[in-house]
């Protein structure tokens, strides 16, 4: 491996040689605003990526959503999600189109949604040798202030009730359609989808924060019943909260 690193990113010559790549064709991909922009191998190795995307994994000091402790299985389970979606594309020569995902933030401080393009990445004999993918923020601080900015301390306040869109519609005074149109156009996820992950983030809380039993949790982080927590918890960090709480005490 012999590492270049320029202003926007650092890549691997010898990977873009190999495969008779000019490697001047993807730097404009790094200069993309608020985007981790990045091309991996085979192996799903990182070959090349913008400044952005190595801060963000900086020292790998990655915390799971509220700025939890023990985050090394958090990252791990992530990871492991990432490569899962790389191989799909590698093997199958099929793109995967602005998937809403979880990942970190700059400096590995929390974890944000990201929409993630990749695509198979073709070498000069034709073949698949990687992949190239961008993949941008939904939301900045702006779009918060500007939009929604209620949503979350109200969510958080009622946090172990039922919350439905339409009560949040209301706070903006927008028919539940209207509201839903306009949430998701900016957040990229549905208004119930994002009450689910502020209640993910509420219960990761406690499973680490408190000795509480997992059906006290998901009573107090507004879940259903325990099976609904489960449910919920394992799509969004691909594990039950009770591998969470176990994998975090190790």
């Amino acid at each position: 491996m012999r590492v270049i690193q320029t202003d926007t990113c650092q890549y691997d010559a010898d990977f873009f040689e190999e495969n008779g790549l000019d490697v001047r064709n993807f730097f404009f991909a790094s200069h993309i605003k608020d985007s981790f922009f990045f091309i991996k191998d085979m192996n799903a190795r990182m070959v090349m990526g913008n400044i952005e995307l190595l801060r963000s994994f900086k020292k790998y000091k990655i915390l799971p959503l509220m700025l939890l402790k023990n985050s090394a299985f958090v990252e791990k389970t992530l990871c492991k999600s990432y490569v899962r979606d790389d191989l799909y594309v590698m093997k199958t020569g099929r793109s995967i189109v602005n998937k809403t995902e979880l990942t970190p933030s700059e400096g590995g401080k929390c974890l944000v949604w990201r929409s993630t393009t990749k695509e198979p990445l073709y070498g000069k004999n034709g073949k698949i040798v990687g992949l190239i993918s961008i993949s941008q923020r939904l939301l900045n601080e702006q779009e918060i202030k500007d939009n929604f900015s209620s949503i979350d301390a109200h969510i958080e306040k009622n946090i172990g009730r039922n919350i439905t869109v339409g009560e949040l519609s209301k706070i903006y005074s927008l028919s539940v359609s209207a509201f839903a149109r306009k949430f998701t156009k900016i957040y990229k996820i549905s208004p119930l989808k994002y009450i689910n992950s502020v209640r993910t983030k509420h219960a990761a809380a406690m499973l680490l924060g408190t000795d509480k039993s997992i059906s006290e949790i998901a009573c107090e982080s507004g879940f259903c019943d325990q099976s609904h927590m489960n449910k919920t918890f394992k799509s969004i960090l691909e594990l039950t909260p009770k591998q969470y709480r176990k994998s975090a005490l190790k």
